[in-house]
């Protein structure tokens, strides 16, 4: 059953309430500009389907006495059509309620009506007597509209079936429906039918185009809340569906704001607002200079008084102000300006949003510019999107008449920037010129933000849009160094600036860039190579690149020079890359990993006058040509390390002997083989040979070798040597032999 209706005055009264602004309040208002998307609102629907089982055609005859609603209809009969309509209650139980749509057709065929909900057999022979009250009671004929022969399309049509033709976009479920509002006196047209099928389009024409809707915003138009369904037979043609969303028409907003003081009688004074051709009442306890300021107007803190003899305020002396709203700033009695917000989609630039006046629920208005806006008190955070085409029946409330939505434009003063500065300011900060397209929507946006629409503010802007594309901040700083130095910036110097910006030390602006580069030396960088592949015999070391970096633009007085920065380097290499420099030399220039008792012995050698520079510490390894051991035939086991790989036996000299009383010295082929084995270290060498060992792991030597003349190793850095002699018969052997390798 239907709710009662809503009962609203198609005239604003007039009130010159004198509400507070709250002037401290502004600070505490959330960017219209950025609101949030709202939640999704309930919406009770029975969804139109091609179903025959929920619909039916009967004849029926009226008899008895019949009401003035009901006597247009054929005396001699006339179809119903009857569609069972399903609604869900609050409690999640459905309930079915058969409707009637009685069809009127006095002198003309009711079958063409009937056969828009798909064909189907219409018995005229079978016509049911039955009075007004039962054919009311049993299917509601006077809620819905009389389905009229001479709304069908044609030269004949007297007009249209339907008022408005919606095109619902659920963007949710990516399905579109088709909501009917019947051409039909109030309060019958605030109902809204779902179609059910392409054949009611067609036999009954329209409006045309459609109005696209999102589905979140039929709560906005009268009985969107509710909708009813028109279902057809299995007989008819289904809809096509259609997402599509259009593109929005561009708005122009006044740029004109004028306000005035105006002496209303002999006591009582206002302050009025002219723009667009209206004038608005403001009740408002914020100061004059406040207002200026809102509205981009020059800021003297006493408004001019209206002159009325003026013919551009005859709104005001003729009364018309009156049909306007009051604007109302934030008080204590009305603490909301707006309830709602909207957004029309694919409008671009975005502009302030149309806001649902609190004291006027079917008036929208859309200030030119945030300022003024914001002077209202807090604005509702979040924000519906609107097709720019359902913008004007987005009435929200039922008026009797008024099919359509009150849409105001607020205006506010013209921006403080006109385009030659606009154009100025973009090239100081991007370095290029603008393109008219763009200075266009700039120039746009600046008249949207009116008097805040400063330098600052814009260079803000476009500093800040910058900040967050990684490309478009680089662009700037290559165009900065083409300016400034005569050439593009090295890799290195991209990641400072980035990091600058990033911390905020730095804005990505160009004409700001250029000064700075400007105050820094630009240092040769061929030399900054050449002392890293000095320092560590490659071009580029991370850290080293940004410490240089970084001092080119903080130290822009210091001479550097190729020797300056190798004492950087050597100073860097000592305190935090010593270990793995000295691994990368021999790496480099012996083909394997450094030992850690030869790291241990070259930061040794690293005294007085001795670098740890990569060429320096190549340089002292390979001057170091031979290194030579002395070896005792006393001792059991004589392993010996090398500052550097060594790969050949050179020499051997001197001599020793394994007998006892130091007879017979011999050289590293040791005693003739006269001497029978005796549990030698090798019995198959002579007594006294020189036997050596490599390395076969980290913690153990390979089997014991004899010596040979030339003898060649795979760069070795460790060796084991000793005289082949008994295991326990060491301590009375004598003499000496020195090896050198190389």
């Amino acid at each position: 059953m239907f709710r009662p209706w809503p009962k609203h005055s198609t005239r604003f009264a007039l009130l010159l309430l004198a509400a507070g602004c709250g002037t401290e309040q502004q600070q505490d208002t959330p960017s219209i500009l950025n609101a949030e998307q709202s939640a999704a609102p309930t919406i009770t629907w029975d969804e139109a389907a091609i179903d025959t089982t929920r619909l039916e055609v009967r004849m029926f005859k009226l008899v008895g006495e019949t009401s003035a609603s009901f006597s247009e209809l054929p005396k001699a009969g006339f179809p119903v059509v009857i569609i069972r309509q399903t609604k869900t209650d609050a409690n999640g139980v459905k309930q079915d309620t058969l409707k009637g749509f009685a069809v009127s057709c006095k002198g003309r065929d009711p079958l063409a009506v009937v056969r828009s909900f798909g064909d189907v057999f219409l018995g005229t022979g079978d016509i049911e007597p039955i009075h007004e009250q039962d054919l009311e009671a049993a299917f509601k004929i006077s809620e819905q509209p009389f389905l009229r022969c001479d709304a069908l399309n044609g030269d004949n049509q007297q007009s249209p079936l339907f008022s408005q033709i919606y095109r619902v976009i659920d963007q949710t479920k990516k399905k579109s429906h088709v909501l009917v509002r019947f051409n039909i006196f109030s309060p019958l047209d605030k109902n809204l039918f779902e179609v059910g099928c392409q054949n009611i389009l067609e036999t009954f024409a329209g409006p045309d185009p459609m109005i696209p809707i999102f589905k979140e915003n039929l709560p906005d138009i009268p009985g969107g809340d509710y909708i009813q369904a028109l279902h057809c037979f299995d007989t008819a043609e289904a809809l096509p569906q259609d997402l599509s969303i259009p593109k929005a028409t561009p708005r122009t907003l006044p740029f004109d704001a004028r306000l005035f003081r105006v002496q209303d009688n002999e006591v009582s004074v206002s302050r009025v607002l002219l723009t667009g051709g209206r004038a608005f009442r403001l009740s408002c306890q914020a100061p004059d200079d406040r207002l200026q300021a809102a509205f981009g107007l020059p800021v003297t803190g006493e408004l001019e008084t209206l002159d009325p003899s003026l013919p551009e305020f005859e709104d005001y002396v003729n009364g018309k102000i009156e049909e306007q709203p009051v604007l109302y700033c934030e008080s204590a009695t009305r603490p909301d300006f707006a309830s709602d917000a909207y957004h029309i989609i694919n409008q671009e630039p975005r502009p302030v949003p149309l806001l649902r006046l609190k004291a006027y629920q079917d008036t929208l208005v859309q200030f030119s510019c945030a300022s003024a806006a914001q002077l209202f008190g807090k604005i509702p955070s979040s924000l519906h999107e609107v097709t720019d085409q359902s913008l004007d029946y987005l009435v929200r409330s039922y008026v009797p008449g008024q099919p359509k939505a009150r849409l105001y434009s607020i205006g506010c003063a013209a921006s403080n920037l006109d385009e030659t500065e606009i154009e100025k300011i973009y090239h100081d900060v991007h370095g290029i010129d603008i393109t008219p397209s763009l200075l266009s929507q700039l120039s746009n946006e600046c008249r949207v933000q009116g008097s805040t629409c400063t330098t600052a503010w814009l260079e803000q802007k476009f500093v800040d849009a910058l900040k967050k594309s990684k490309l478009d901040s680089a662009d700037i700083v290559i165009r900065s160094f083409s300016a400034a130095w005569s050439r593009t910036p090295f890799p290195e110097e991209l990641n400072f600036f980035a990091k600058r910006f990033r911390d905020g030390s730095l804005r990505p602006h160009s004409l700001e860039l250029q000064e700075f580069l400007k105050s820094a030396q630009a240092l040769d960088r061929i030399v900054f190579i050449q002392s890293m592949a000095y320092a560590f015999g490659a071009e580029y070391h991370d850290d080293l690149l940004d410490q240089w970096t970084a001092r080119q633009f903080n130290e822009p007085g210091k001479v550097i020079t190729l020797a300056s920065l190798k004492a950087d380097h050597d100073a860097y290499i000592r305190q935090k890359f010593l270990d793995p420099l000295i691994n990368r030399v021999y790496q480099i220039n012996f083909g394997v990993p450094a030992m850690s008792f030869q790291i241990a012995g070259v930061k040794k050698k690293i005294t007085g006058t001795q670098t740890a520079l990569f060429q320096d510490l190549t340089a002292m390894l390979k001057a170091i040509t031979n290194e030579c051991v002395t070896l005792s035939p006393k001792k059991k086991d004589q392993p010996f390390s090398f500052i550097r790989p060594r790969s050949k036996l050179k020499s051997v000299t001197g001599t020793w002997t394994a007998l006892a009383g130091g007879s017979k010295m011999v050289g590293p082929a040791g005693h003739p083989d006269n001497f029978k084995p005796n549990n030698w270290m090798v019995n198959s060498l002579n007594l006294g040979h020189l036997l050596i060992a490599t390395r076969k792991s980290p913690t153990a030597w390979g089997a014991w070798t004899g010596w040979k003349a030339n003898m060649t190793f795979n760069k070795i850095s460790e060796i084991n040597m000793i005289i082949n002699d008994k295991k326990d018969a060491f301590g009375d052997n004598s003499g000496s032999l020195k090896a050198c390798f190389e």
